[in-house]
């Protein structure tokens, strides 16, 4: 169940989600705990990403 909370963070995180919106949807006290949460992707990752969005 973490990875489907951490995935959906880091999803709205990277699209540009207000922080303290992020910790009131995971019910944190604190943001820095749903900062754990959010995973960032490798440089590498992304360009992977946004090639496989372009077919």
């Amino acid at each position: 169940m973490m990875d489907l909370r951490a995935g959906a963070m880091t999803e709205a995180k990277s699209l540009g989600a207000d922080p303290y919106m992020l910790r009131d949807a995971a019910q944190h006290k604190e943001v820095s705990t749903t900062d754990k949460y959010s995973r960032g992707r490798s440089e590498g990752a992304n360009t992977v990403v946004k090639l496989r969005q372009g077919r």
